[in-house]
């Protein structure tokens, strides 16, 4: 999973590429570790949509690294 930051170092093509992205990205304001944006994939990934993702605190996805490969190989298995 891919963390960046908006704002004056967003740039046009990272918008696009978070835009079209297979993989889940999410955005993390990194001083507050809140959610800025998701793109569909990490919303699909974690069950809610961007405008719910927003706000929220990175550590209340349940993003321990073990949840979160599980998840991964849920949705990458039910893809197969």
């Amino acid at each position: 999973m891919d963390i960046g930051l908006l704002g004056r170092d967003e740039t046009p093509l990272f918008r696009k590429v978070f835009a079209v992205a297979t993989d889940p990205m999410l955005v993390i304001h990194m001083e507050s570790f809140n959610v800025l944006d998701a793109n569909p994939p990490a919303c699909d990934l974690f069950g809610y949509s961007a405008r719910q993702l927003t706000g929220m605190r990175y550590a209340n996805l349940g993003t321990d690294p073990v949840v979160f490969r599980r998840a991964l190989v849920k949705k990458l298995t039910a893809a197969s």
